[in-house]
Order: structure tokens, then sequence, then C-alpha cells
């Protein structure tokens, strides 16, 4: 289940097709110790936008909606869902 941005995913793209060209970033780890740093994805996600003209999903477990919300905030860009 897609659950970050939850207000944004749920109502507008819940059952909608993923138009391409995208990529879903999953950036949560089920261990800790194993997550990368937020602002490694925002790189990423910033470096697909902006060289591929990628769309961005961010998706993962409730409750590490705050990883997607960082990479949000980090990248700012209408594109990253």
């Amino acid at each position: 289940q897609f659950s970050f941005p939850a207000e944004r995913f749920r109502g507008q793209y819940r059952g909608t097709p993923l138009k391409p060209p995208y990529c879903v970033i999953f950036p949560d780890s089920a261990e800790s110790a194993k997550e990368w740093p937020t602002e490694h994805f925002a790189t990423i996600a910033q470096h697909l936008l902006h060289h591929y003209g990628l769309s961005i999903y961010l998706c993962g477990h409730g409750n590490k909606q705050h990883l997607g919300e960082a990479i949000s905030q980090r990248v700012q860009h209408e594109r990253v869902i």
C-alpha cells in the first residue's frame, strides 16, 4: 500500500495508473541501521527530475511517512508525489 504523502496520494492517485516516465522510491527499511539518509534520496530524486524528466513517487509504510515528507520538502517539486 502506498502511504505517504497520504493526503496527496490517496484521493488523487490511488487506483490511477502511474504515467511514464516515472521512478518509484521506497526510502524506508525494516531496520533503521540500513536506512539511507533522506538527503541522499532527495539528491537522486532531483537528478532524475532534472536530467531525465521523471516524476517521483514516494512509497513506504505509514510509520515511515516522515521519510517521504523530508524528501519531498528537500526537493520541492510538483512531480514528487
